[in-house]
């Protein structure tokens, strides 16, 4: 195995480390009506519903010194608690020396849950690679396997991997995401709407401006006070039921509205379009509770509700 297969292990790797070290608050059921999920070590192969369909992208520079052509999974899509194969071809184009390194992130749509930095010459060490660093240029080609966890929580993931050698030169940068999908009986896409939004009053720092609508787009935010960096919590809840919470960047979550840090007193108008994307695996109606916070100090919170369209007669495929 050469560097391609020392970073499919960095591309796999972070995957089972972030979800055995990361605390989800996930709640410990299996199924209230077959849309609540919780893949833990007791799931059976049938309480497994199968990941959407791999895709990756290489984002990097035409010199860098790996190129990936061919970076593929099967069983695609991949399921948890199975065995799953990488097949990766490409070409080295510079002789890669002990000391490269990558840096790796897993996302749940725009918050970052887990991310690390790998020595890829250690973890092709650690992993009884065929070929070891230092590793010479050329095309290649390898195969490996790995098993996935079995309690891969339902959501929509990206990883990115951003690879240097030695001395800092870039190596690598990649780009990849797998989602759960739902599918009744018909390919036609149904999309999550948001259905109200509800300020929750426990701040005057950054308010919202209450909304009821069949598909509301934007939300009216408040800032009473100037806001350089808070921490955004998503909560994910359905039925009355938290099934996970995670801590990201608020200005991050910002900037897809084209809203920069710091930001001064006003309003502003949010985009909620795409918030569906942090769970894409429900087949009922939910709630984010999205809370501000910068330390232990209060800024502002809301709660977004979705309704998720229950027709026999179409897919629910919410990637789309």
């Amino acid at each position: 195995m050469k560097l391609k297969g020392i970073l499919v292990l960095a591309v796999t790797a972070p995957v089972a480390a972030f979800i055995s070290e990361y605390d989800y608050n996930y709640l410990d059921v299996l199924s209230f009506d077959e849309s609540v999920l919780y893949l833990g070590d007791d799931t059976t192969a049938n309480d497994v519903k199968p990941l959407s369909k791999w895709s990756w992208s290489d984002c990097g520079d035409v010199e860098d010194a790996l190129k990936l052509s061919k970076l593929d999974v099967s069983p695609d899509p991949p399921q948890s608690g199975r065995n799953l194969t990488i097949d990766a071809a490409g070409v080295v184009n510079r002789y890669i020396a002990e000391g490269a390194y990558a840096d790796v992130a897993v996302k749940l749509g725009y918050i970052t849950l887990y991310s690390t930095r790998y020595d890829l010459c250690k973890e092709a060490h650690n992993a009884d690679a065929q070929i070891q660093c230092p590793v010479e240029k050329g095309e290649r080609a390898i195969k490996q396997n790995i098993q996935l966890p079995s309690h891969i929580p339902p959501a929509a993931y990206t990883l990115q991997v951003r690879a240097n050698t030695v001395d800092d030169t870039p190596l690598a940068w990649l780009l990849a995401s797998v989602a759960h999908s739902q599918t009744v009986s018909t390919s036609t896409p149904v999309q999550t709407k948001v259905k109200e939004i509800k300020d929750c009053g426990t701040s005057s720092a950054i308010t919202f401006q209450d909304a009821t609508g069949d598909n509301i787009q934007n939300i009216t935010m408040n800032v009473s006070e100037q806001v350089d960096s808070a921490t955004l919590t998503y909560a994910i809840v359905e039925q009355g039921f938290k099934l996970l919470s995670f801590d990201g960047d608020f200005c991050t979550y910002l900037s897809k509205s084209g809203i920069s840090c710091p930001v001064s007193q006003g309003s502003y108008e949010l985009d909620v379009t795409n918030d569906s994307d942090i769970i894409n695996s429900s087949q009922s109606n939910y709630t984010i509770n999205m809370d501000i916070h910068n330390g232990d100090t209060e800024l502002g919170c809301a709660d977004i509700s979705f309704e998720v369209p229950q027709s026999p007669e179409s897919v629910t495929n919410l990637n789309n």
